[in-house]
């Protein structure tokens, strides 16, 4: 379903790059496309991901044992049976049980006090003095959540769990605990200063009516916001923000899927897209039906109708409504298995009815066009595959995406949608590596000099998640290496 929804997805942002035919109306969709990526900001991204880089490179040892003492600390004797059962302990995990102010001194990480919040403190490459906080307010909510421990997925020395915990002696710590609560904090917050001058404040908001006590995400949901305010690129307020964020992300029965994503500079919205899929997710049976002879079908998950919004700098306006999921995946599934052309021409056809797809220009009440699907044999499958089109209403010309939007025609486009790609996947890749190499022991520290070259194959990346072409490249500074016995961080001097 994920699959098909973003295509979806990029359906509708082949509207964005459509106007006219003539060379004058490429010119214009060139130039919305400076205007955005103009006010995109990747250096506020960047500088706030090398700020956390840099912190992410101390050894964590010290802060591996307080994570392991303040667990061992969360562990109670079940004495009351709770659904039947009696028996073991039960861990509650708890944002505020995780308090104290650690520094970097010397390369590692030293607790210099208990407080009320958990503050990490370095030095940029500057000197500059830098801070990195979380904090938490209003209500809380306990929640129980599905957890059944299994010693297979844990070896003797370490672990890597959905939490994120990595330490020694995890095992022990998880292996009698037959209950898993977790306290929802109604508000969460974490920022990074650099030289008393805010860089980055980014606000989870948890709709605690959105969680019930016995909590399962497939079965009851969940509703949060997450915003992001940047510094714009310098060190002074007087340079603004940019800003990315969420305000909706969740599911609930009856309500049903429900996303919207935006983006500003300095609180002029660049972007924003609103997907809403309602109904309730039926997942008793699984999500995929494999006695198909051809691929998988998807089953009918709940999921009645999708919509989708679209609006870049108020310039361009997309929208797509499918009022029959269900029908529509099952009208996709029956045309990559459909032998005769006229059945799969008239599929195609009802197809590009069902989406509904129209973009307008200016906020304009007639639409300038629409979107659909053409139908396309593909030889190496041996059957029917869609391609997304795009149709103007000013010539009732239609185009296949692809040989429409070429780089040759549309250079600024393709440079801006790559480029806040790019920004997105370095972003999510340096969290996932800092993550892996904030929790990681001492031991997993190396010092590799410029001149070694390991015997066996292996994929270099800096801590932003950037490929490496080769070791005989590096600076000085810190990396990722991936080899077939695992990942390792290395230090370049």
């Amino acid at each position: 379903m994920v699959k098909r929804l973003l295509l979806l997805v990029m359906v509708m942002l082949g509207c964005l790059y459509a106007k006219a035919q003539t060379s004058s109306d490429k010119e214009f969709l060139n130039q919305v496309s400076k205007n955005l990526i103009a006010q995109w900001d990747s250096e506020a991204i960047h500088n706030v991901l090398n700020l956390l880089n840099q912190g992410f490179e101390y050894n964590t040892e010290d802060i591996n044992k307080w994570r392991s003492d303040v667990l061992k600390a969360s562990k109670t004797a079940i004495t009351t049976p709770y659904k039947g059962i009696s028996d073991g302990y039960m861990l509650t995990i708890r944002p505020t049980s995780f308090l104290g102010h650690f520094k970097a001194v010397n390369g590692r990480w030293v607790c210099e006090k208990m407080a009320d919040d958990l503050q990490f403190s370095f030095k940029d490459q500057a000197d500059n003095s830098c801070i990195f906080r979380m904090t938490t307010s209003g209500k809380t909510k306990t929640i129980i959540v599905p957890y059944e421990y299994d010693e297979f997925t844990f070896d003797d020395d370490d672990t890597d769990d959905a939490f994120g915990f990595r330490f020694k002696g995890y095992k022990n710590i998880m292996k009698d605990v037959k209950l898993l609560f977790l306290e929802l904090p109604e508000h969460l917050e974490l920022s990074l200063t650099k030289a008393n001058t805010q860089q980055m404040l980014t606000t989870i908001d948890f709709d605690l009516n959105s969680f019930p006590e016995d909590w399962d995400a497939l079965t009851d949901g969940f509703m949060v916001s997450i915003n992001s305010t940047l510094a714009k690129s310098g060190d002074t307020k007087e340079n603004g923000t940019f800003e990315i964020g969420m305000n909706r992300l969740g599911y609930q029965p009856g309500t049903g899927i429900d996303f919207s994503f935006y983006a500003k500079n300095n609180g002029n919205q660049l972007l924003s897209f609103d997907l809403k899929a309602p109904g309730t997710l039926n997942l008793d049976d699984g999500l995929f039906d494999y006695s198909l002879e051809k691929g998988l079908g998807l089953k009918n998950l709940g999921m009645k109708s999708l919509k989708l919004n679209l609006d870049v700098l108020g310039r361009i306006q997309g929208y797509s409504s499918i009022t029959d999921l269900h029908s529509f995946f099952n009208t996709m599934l029956s045309i990559s298995k459909c032998e005769d052309e006229a059945e799969a021409e008239h599929l195609s056809a009802k197809l590009t009815k069902m989406m509904d797809g129209k973009f307008y220009y200016d906020k304009g009440t007639n639409a300038n066009g629409s979107l659909g699907m053409q139908l396309v044999y593909d030889n190496a499958k041996e059957g029917w595959s869609l391609k997304p089109t795009i149709s103007f209403t000013s010539d009732n010309s239609t185009y296949t995406m692809p040989t429409y939007f070429t780089k040759e025609d549309f250079p600024d486009i393709v440079h801006a949608v790559r480029t806040i790609r790019n920004d997105f996947k370095e972003f999510a890749t340096a969290m996932k590596n800092s993550l892996k190499i904030s929790a990681s022991e001492a031991t997993d520290v190396e010092t590799l000099s410029t001149t070694d070259n390991p015997d066996q194959e292996a994929e270099i990346y800096t801590i932003g998640g950037q490929t490496v072409t080769s070791s005989s490249t590096l600076s000085s500074g810190t990396y990722v290496i991936k080899t077939t016995t695992g990942s390792h961080k290395v230090i370049v001097k």
